[in-house]
């Protein structure tokens, strides 16, 4: 990600720091047992990617004892600490990891990416999780028994999800955030009982395929029963048939007409869904017992879809584990119907078939299909779907899936089944935050995964290798074509980095562009190695602008004059600013030379004695300047505290402030002091820091 690089000012230093030997015991376990070495680190580390992710585990005991562990759990793929999840928590046990031999005594100077808390919207969606819809949370909204994992126009996600997540979720607190995954189809399946309709290749199938759309083009087409018939080993022949789409899986599709159905082989998810009236042109393959329309190089296949038409599916053939066994060792395309353990081992669905040998396999399914498998993973289940064939080991049933159910509501007594319309379906999200009573959808646009095919990525998430500023501004000009001057929009997505993590970033609409609003800067802070572990040592170098009336040397120099003019000038009974040691315009004084205005301090002896003669017209111009730098150093310890507020005393830690600034004598020169903190609110001069740098 682009960083937009800043120098932490002392004013902005955090008021929470590592301190006291009960943090270190804890979490540190071991580093008073040290023996005393000599590696003494003194160097500056920039973390990486890779850093980032050995802070997530190092730091995980922290973290739960602090109630952070799903801010911890995003750092491996924001790569960015926060206000609640702070570098100087965190980066100690890095530390201890990298530098095991380290001395005490060492300093690193890390070096780290930090995001704001400018939208907390987007923090937040980086701390959630992402909840994927079961078949069961499927269940409660296709309340009449058909089994689909998917929502449509009429069953919608947004009425559904809101009380799926009640449930899901009973122990949620106000402010949760949730990416709810799920599958969600175009269009609305036609749904009706069928009869017995046979289902062999080839055979007579019997089955429903009214209501075509497509109309009468008076082309003519061959019957599925003459492809077959025509099919070789080779795929010599071409065939041109029109049918109904029965199933889908994800890279082929069933056709059928009144003469027998076949398998369509298109190697990618198929442009047509169950239900649709469509021609298929192209070879036919008889590929080791499964007949198939196929690409056979150079004639490829092509399919149209040319209307929609109801249909009921065959009567499916039971196999037991001897009928099981019979498949794989002479296969056929077949509606076929078993029972058996689901296992999910990766992106693989197998099912052991009671006494048999030969193992059901669901072969490239669907979103919705594997959605409800994996909810299924562990259970005895009953799978029906298109037997396509096995592998060269004649060891498992390829299925192509059109329902699967836990046996236990499996309902085959009678042999008939409820036709499932297998429609075309995409996984997409959306994020949900609860608002102390119910669960309500956040404005995060979410692409799904086919917004991802669109952009040439299969996977649905973003990477390393793809990343998100690269493909959002388009992806967000196609869905947001109206958008104003000004507009912002939250998108949340799926970043892989090892795993998938839920990640978001927020547009804004620039000048007709959508341009990413960068909450990430780069910030550095230093760590000391002490007796006891690593600390954050927050002491800090501030150079002061010799610049007229630079806010940072105002911020220094002011206040020096201020404090003169309470505790010197008035005391002494001055009435005016310019009858004392302050000036007439009171943003200088020749008490310690300090000028708010120039931004230096003036040690020109001869304009001390104008402006206050009497304390300094019996000195010598030696004595005059030596007066105003010892006052220099006590002034600027008196008023260091209110200055800088937040650095604090760390118990075995010398925390330290080093001021470079500009002195005029006649000619300008680079000076530096130094002071260390010695308890909350006092500072103490370190003796001869104060010079002249060559």
């Amino acid at each position: 990600m682009k960083l937009n690089k800043t120098f932490l000012s002392v004013a902005l230093l955090s008021s929470s720091l590592l301190a006291g030997c009960d943090y270190n015991d804890k979490y540190f376990d071991g580093l008073d047992d040290m023996t005393t070495i000599t590696d003494v680190k003194n160097l500056d580390y920039t973390l990486t990617a890779d850093d980032y992710t050995s802070i997530t585990s190092l730091g995980k005991s922290y973290a739960a004892d602090n109630d952070q562990a799903d801010a911890l759990a995003a750092l491996k793929t924001t790569m960015a600490f926060t206000s609640e999840l702070k570098a100087e928590n965190y980066v100690p046990f890095y530390l201890a990891d990298k530098f095991p031999t380290a001395d005490k005594g060492s300093v690193v100077r890390v070096t780290y990416n930090a995001m704001d808390d400018t939208n907390p919207v987007v923090l937040a969606i980086n701390q959630s999780s992402e909840y994927k819809l079961t078949a069961d949370d499927y269940a409660t909204v296709w309340t009449d028994g058909s089994g689909y994992t998917f929502f449509t126009p009429s069953k919608s996600a947004k009425d559904a999800i809101p009380s799926i997540l009640a449930t899901a979720k009973p122990d949620a607190v106000e402010g949760d955030y949730v990416m709810v995954s799920y599958s969600v189809a175009d269009e609305d399946p036609a749904v009706e009982t069928g009869g017995d309709t046979g289902g062999d290749t080839g055979g007579d199938t019997g089955g429903d395929t009214g209501g075509d759309t497509g109309g009468d083009t008076g082309v003519t087409y061959d019957s599925v029963s003459t492809a077959i018939a025509g099919a070789d080993a080779n795929g010599t022949n071409s065939f041109s048939c029109k049918g109904t789409v029965l199933a889908v899986n994800a890279n082929s599709f069933i056709l059928q007409d009144a003469t027998g159905y076949i398998l369509v082989y298109t190697g990618a998810v198929p442009t047509v869904g169950a239900g649709d009236v469509a021609t298929v042109a192209g070879p036919v393959k008889d590929y080791f017992g499964i007949i198939e329309f196929t690409t056979v190089d150079p004639v490829q296949v092509v399919v149209e879809k040319v209307g929609t038409a109801t249909f009921s599916l065959p009567t499916p053939e039971v196999l037991d584990g001897a009928a099981s066994d019979a498949y794989v060792a002479a296969v056929s395309t077949k509606f076929v119907q078993y029972t058996g353990v689901l296992s999910k081992s990766g992106d693989f669905y197998n099912i052991a078939i009671d006494g048999a040998t030969a193992i059901g396999s669901i072969r490239k399914p669907t979103d919705a299909i594997a959605t409800a498998a994996t909810a299924l993973d562990g259970k005895t289940v009953t799978l029906t779907g298109f037997a396509i064939g096995t592998n060269s080991g004649s060891q498992y049933i390829y299925t192509l899936v059109t329902s699967i159910v836990e046996a236990s509501s499996a309902s085959v007594a009678n042999n008939r089944v409820l036709t499932r319309a297998t429609v075309a379906t995409d996984t997409a999200h959306a994020i949900y935050m609860y608002n102390g009573s119910e669960w309500v959808a956040v404005d995060a646009v979410c692409p799904s995964k086919a917004d991802f095919e669109e952009m040439g990525n299969s996977y649905g998430n973003f990477s390393s290798s793809m990343l998100p500023q690269d493909y959002l501004p388009a992806y967000l000009r196609m869905h947001l074509p109206y958008a104003q001057e000004g507009d912002s929009q939250v998108c949340a997505y799926l970043y892989y980095g090892g795993d998938n993590a839920i990640l978001s970033t927020e547009y804004v609409y620039t000048n007709g562009v959508w341009v990413l609003e960068n909450y990430t800067t780069e910030e550095t802070k230093q760590f000391q190695l002490i007796e006891g572990g690593w600390v954050y040592n927050p002491s800090v170098t501030v150079t002061l602008p010799y610049v007229k009336n630079d806010p940072l040397s105002v911020s220094y120099f002011q206040p020096m004059v201020d404090w003169v003019w309470e505790n010197v000038d008035v005391p002494a009974g001055v009435a005016e600013k310019g009858e004392g040691f302050v000036s007439k315009y009171g943003n200088n004084d020749y008490y310690t030379g300090a000028s708010a205005y120039y931004g230096n301090v003036d040690w020109r002896a001869a304009k001390a004695k104008e402006q206050n003669p009497s304390a300094y017209g019996s000195m010598s111009d030696e004595e005059a300047v030596g007066s105003m730098q010892e006052n220099f150093k006590t002034v600027l310890a008196s008023v260091l505290p209110s200055i800088n507020p937040n650095l604090k005393y760390i118990d075995g830690v010398e925390v330290s402030i080093t001021i470079n600034f500009t002195v005029y004598t006649g000619a300008t020169e680079d000076w530096t002091i130094k002071y260390i903190i010695q308890s909350d609110g006092s500072y103490k001069y370190v003796e001869d820091s104060m010079h002249a740098v060559e």
